[in-house]
């Protein structure tokens, strides 16, 4: 399986920038998955990204990106930052998340220990507003995640 992900690495590099936002989020999902750690690919599909107006990225997109980028220990505070003022700052996006994008993105901040303190004030209340439609483990890893970065949630809280 692996060396399916490294003979296509090469052209996912080479073309990460024709990709469509969905192709180009899941082509990342995959080589996270597959626990592909070659950082040319996480910088092309970074790369890529930035061509995409903020409008045109979903729920499910920020939350694949961020997960698989956090999953094989590639931080790119660029992108974080990016998705975190343009999307996850806002209570008008992130309450188009799901509980499972709101755990899965909380949980991929954690693993690298990226804090962007608004958007993860922001992720909590959505998950509070959303818990009673949280899995346990969803609620579990939504927990997990700010334990792990030492946040408590929004002034107020």
């Amino acid at each position: 399986r692996l060396q399916l992900f490294t003979h296509m690495a090469v052209p996912v590099v080479l073309r990460a920038e024709t990709f469509p936002v969905g192709a180009l989020t899941m082509t990342c999902y995959a080589f996270a998955k597959a626990d592909h750690r070659d950082a040319d690919v996480y910088e092309a599909i970074s790369s890529a990204l930035d061509r995409f107006p903020d409008d045109e990225l979903r729920p499910i997109d920020i939350c694949n990106v961020v997960w698989a980028f956090s999953t094989v220990g590639y931080r790119d505070d660029q992108l974080f930052s990016r998705l975190c003022e343009s999307h996850l700052s806002r209570a008008d996006i992130v309450e188009s998340f799901n509980p499972q994008d709101l755990s899965n993105t909380t949980w991929g901040f954690s693993k690298v220990a990226f804090v962007h303190t608004p958007a993860m004030d922001q992720l909590a209340r959505e998950g509070i507003r959303q818990r009673d439609a949280f899995k346990p483990i969803q609620i579990s890893n939504f927990f997990y995640s700010f334990a792990m970065l030492r946040l408590r949630g929004p002034e107020g809280f």
